[in-house]
């Protein structure tokens, strides 16, 4: 998954109350006043939502976020260099494997891949989580995309199995397990003269990301 560097403004806006003179000589006609604020972006392990590789992908003795590092690694996992997760379903990552892709014609499901975890103070926190392209739109025209909590996972309000598209929520200090499921089984965005063994074939000529939508309730 492509995530750019979180850019984080915060304005800060004039208050204006008006008056005429005869309110009195106590009147004003406005007031800007400005406050120190400190705001600092985190890798995603570190963030208010966490989004971690799950434990069974990842070294935890030598970094709780890092896939890539140890035997233990996986290639459907990458830590960017700015310490967000990347996902890769096409052979590409690291470690490297024979495999290139998906099977078409069929249903895969990737069980813990990553944990996502409330390390905010806000309890209810909803979790959507989907395939988009570049302008943030939804692309699923075939419904082949789920993200689901892993059959171990029975933190707080969440259960194993269930579908994390809006409903299922976090309280502060949960994580969930959460892994992904592609139903290629029967889709129209496939072009059956590409079938041949070696030839790969992206899904969605649109799909940019899989996008993480953390929302209080």
């Amino acid at each position: 998954m492509r995530m750019n560097r979180r850019n984080v403004l915060l304005g800060l806006g004039a208050v204006v109350a008006g008056g005429s003179a005869t309110l009195g000589t106590g009147a004003f006609s406005s007031v800007d006043a400005q406050r120190s604020a400190t705001i600092r972006t985190v890798g995603d392990a570190a963030a208010f939502l966490g989004i971690e590789a799950h434990p069974n992908r990842s070294d935890d003795t030598v970094s709780p976020n890092d896939p890539d590092d140890g035997s233990e690694g996986t290639p459907y996992l990458t830590l960017t260099g700015d310490e967000m997760l990347e996902f890769n379903f096409d052979g590409s990552g690291t470690p490297s494997i024979d495999g290139a892709g998906l099977n078409r014609i069929a249903t895969t499901e990737f069980d813990d891949l990553i944990e996502i975890s409330n390390q905010g103070s806000q309890d209810n926190v909803s979790l959507d989580i989907k395939l988009v392209d570049s302008s943030g739109s939804t692309v699923d025209e075939d419904n082949v995309f789920d993200a689901y909590a892993s059959a171990d996972s029975t933190n707080g309000n969440i259960s194993g199995g269930e579908l994390l598209a809006g409903s299922a929520s976090l309280d502060a200090d949960e994580r969930v397990a959460v892994g992904f499921r592609f139903d290629l089984a029967a889709t129209d965005s496939l072009d059956d003269s590409q079938y041949t063994d070696t030839a790969q074939q992206d899904y969605g000529e649109n799909v940019d990301s899989i996008q993480i939508t953390a929302t209080t309730q």
